[in-house]
């Protein structure tokens, strides 16, 4: 992940930003994907058509950026609280302020993410479908370890490319 503020050159967040910022994301896309996994996991003998998942990969690619959008203010309260700027006394009031900001928040930072938002999709889509196709097939022990061997390979791209791409590759992303 990447900070950037005008007209300075994009640097990596520390190990410790990362995860605090890393984890107000995951936590409500990890949801959103929850529940669709939720809503369509009915067992049906055969796989679904990639149609299926290239809609579900671009509902998730639009929500993600807003749903993501609101925690961000939450998220920088806790940055700034592993930073000393916010004492432990104003935490409970820096989190209550943040959820309201971060309805106002989420609008902005959703038009902007749509695009971010849309390459989350794509792995959706692609994983989705995979594993969906696995679970249908014959092969139990295929079944068995496919899914989360898919999973574990898209995690593994996705952690890599924010831990180790360029600052400036990342800031473009958003």
């Amino acid at each position: 992940m990447a900070a950037v503020e005008y007209p300075k050159t994009p640097v990596h967040l520390s190990f410790t930003h990362s995860l605090i910022m890393g984890a107000g994301a995951f936590v409500p896309s990890g949801f959103v994907a929850g529940l669709v996994t939720w809503v369509i996991s009915e067992r049906i003998e055969t796989a679904r058509g990639i149609l299926v998942w290239v809609a579900l990969g671009f509902a998730f690619g639009v929500s993600f950026p807003f749903v993501t959008g609101f925690f961000i203010p939450m998220s920088t309260v806790f940055v700034e609280f592993a930073d000393g700027s916010v004492a432990a006394g104003d935490l409970f009031v820096e989190v209550v302020d943040s959820l309201f900001r971060g309805i106002s928040v989420a609008f902005s930072h959703g038009a902007f993410g749509v695009f971010t938002g849309m390459l989350g999709g794509v792995f959706l889509t692609l994983g989705g479908w995979a594993i969906d196709r696995i679970n249908s097939g014959q092969s139990s022990q295929f079944q068995r370890y496919g899914p989360p061997a898919i999973a574990v390979v898209l995690a593994v791209v996705v952690v890599t490319i924010a831990s180790f791409g360029s600052a400036e590759f990342l800031a473009k992303l958003g």
